[in-house]
Formats: structure tokens, C-alpha cells, sequence
């Protein structure tokens, strides 16, 4: 997802049309709730006008999140659609142009991997539920504790207060 500026030029008089698949799944899970991440597919158009390049580009894969009730993996389905500008470093954007969609560059290349990965992160929900939870999706136990039922709970003794049941015992 890296174009050159002078390739970019071009741009300035027919728009320049991209469909790129990249794998962005490291970037992507560094977030705490990503456990794996598809091939991102980006489509879109570049325009120009003088030193601002102009992105308006089509999102698509799916996330794997835990489900907020079970932990169990949900596949999660995006499709983003946004734009982006690119202004020169130190130089001031057009007025016009919304200051969320505005990212700077120097030098010679213009790398939209950085962009496209806060998109994707930003459109994570706060909740993911499972369509169709099962029992065996949610682990049993972890690392320092599991799961217990009332009718097994109530049939053992805390091995710490075992000594205890002998306290009032006669001799």
C-alpha cells in the first residue's frame, strides 16, 4: 500500500485506480481483543491536486474477537468506507478538507498501511456476542482458576478449612 509521489503525479489528470490484498495480522493483533486478522483488501481512487493526494478507498475483511458473554472466538465482518488525504509535511491543508481525513508524508513514498490499520482498530465494537453460544466455546478453566457448579461446589470441602470440621470433635 505504498505509492510514490511521482506515480501519484500522474493522478493529477485520470484518477489512479488501486485493488490491493495485504496482511496487516500482526499490526492488527497487537490490539488486545484481535486474535486473528484476514488478508485486508483495499479498492479505491488517488487524485491529485498540486502536493495534496486524495484517497477515497473501500475496506474489507473480517476480525476474529472473543465474545463478551463466552470468550468463545466471533468472526467479525468489516467494510469501511473513507477517504484520506495526504498534505506535505510542515504544510498547511486546505481548509476544506476534514481534519480527521488528513495525514501528513515526507519524503518520496506515501504508505496508506498506517491509515488503513487505525480505520480497521477504530471500528472495533465495544461488544461482540456470539450468534449461537455453546456450552463446550467458553474454556473450563484457566491459568489460577475454573469453573464450578453449585451441585459440585456443594459436595467438596475447601481443602484449606478441612481441619477446621475436626475443631469441635470430643476426644
Amino acid at each position: 500500500m505504498k505509492w510514490t509521489v511521482q506515480a501519484l503525479q500522474q493522478a493529477r489528470y485520470e484518477s489512479l485506480h488501486f485493488d490491493e490484498n495485504v496482511l496487516l495480522e500482526d499490526q492488527l493483533k497487537e490490539h488486545q481483543d484481535v486474535r486473528a486478522a484476514s488478508l485486508v483488501s483495499l479498492k479505491g481512487t488517488a487524485t491529485a491536486n498540486r502536493n495534496v493526494f486524495t484517497f477515497q478507498f473501500v475496506v474489507k475483511g473480517h476480525l476474529v474477537l472473543p465474545c463478551s458473554r463466552t470468550l468463545a472466538d466471533v468472526e467479525w465482518p468489516y467494510e469501511i468506507k473513507g477517504q484520506a488525504h495526504y498534505v506535505p509535511e510542515g504544510e498547511m491543508p486546505p481548509s476544506h478538507l476534514n481534519e480527521e481525513d488528513v495525514f501528513t508524508y515526507s519524503g518520496d513514498v506515501i504508505d496508506l498501511s498506517h491509515m488503513i490499520q487505525e480505520r480497521i482498530l477504530v471500528e472495533i465494537p465495544m461488544q461482540v456476542f456470539a450468534d449461537k453460544p455453546t456450552e463446550t466455546a467458553a474454556p473450563s478453566s484457566g491459568e489460577d482458576w475454573e469453573l464450578v457448579s453449585d451441585e459440585k461446589n456443594s459436595d467438596q470441602i475447601d481443602p484449606r478449612l478441612a481441619d477446621l470440621a475436626k475443631f469441635f470433635d470430643e476426644k
